[in-house]
């Protein structure tokens, strides 16, 4: 279970203006009336879970800069949660990196620490660390993120399946009931465009952003 605030926000016909994206010359429509969070309070083992509605995924950089303002005045830190990057794929032929060492370096852990904090999991993750798919590169930069022990972390689970969207909730549950954690859930459809059922963290927090028609 959780529970559920609607925070009004203009249509797209009320302000915007049309967009281009990528190479297959997609034309969107952007609203330039950004997304404002409201004032939440980041209470610790709390994880806020923010509804990004459809269309509005380009607003993720300045919806985490909104988060992390909100933490610093409430003198909290925040850390945001980033997969690994991937090196060139020569770079990996040649001296391919482990995620072991990957998770090492970036936490500043020792090789046997890291091990240790990936075996705990239940979450499978490669020997190689361009093997791994979402769910274990989003768990590695998740103990990445809870290594540097935050007040808060951010982040999201954008092109897992639900049960990846499930365990790294429960990772995030598993770091401590001293940290707090803000959810970024962007919208999914099926394959005939319906919307589909967002994956939420249990008993968190959800944060929906209600679309008024223009006047």
């Amino acid at each position: 279970m959780y529970r559920v605030i609607e925070i009004a926000w203009p249509a797209p016909s009320s302000r915007g203006r049309l967009g281009f994206t990528g190479r297959c010359r997609r034309y969107i429509w952007v609203n330039t009336q950004a997304l404002t969070l409201p004032p939440l309070e980041f209470a610790p083992g709390r994880i806020v879970c923010l509804h990004v509605p459809r269309g509005r995924h380009h607003e993720k950089d300045a919806i985490v800069d909104q988060l992390v303002q909100l933490a610093h005045r409430q003198a909290k830190t925040a850390v945001v949660c980033t997969r690994p990057v991937l090196r060139s794929r020569l770079r990996e032929r040649l001296w391919p990196q482990t995620s072991i060492d990957w998770l090492a370096t970036n936490a500043h852990i020792s090789r046997g620490e890291a091990t240790e904090r990936i075996a705990a999991s239940d979450i499978p993750v490669a020997r190689a660390l361009s093997a791994n798919a979402g769910t274990p590169q989003t768990f590695l930069g998740l103990l990445v993120a809870a290594s540097r022990r935050p007040d808060l972390i951010i982040y999201d689970t954008a092109g897992l399946d639900p049960l990846g969207c499930v365990a790294i909730h429960q990772c995030v549950r598993a770091v401590g009931a001293e940290i707090a954690a803000a959810h970024l859930s962007f919208a999914k459809v099926h394959g005939d465009g319906s919307a589909a059922t967002r994956t939420c963290p249990e008993n968190g927090l959800c944060v929906r952003f209600k679309s008024l028609s223009a006047e």
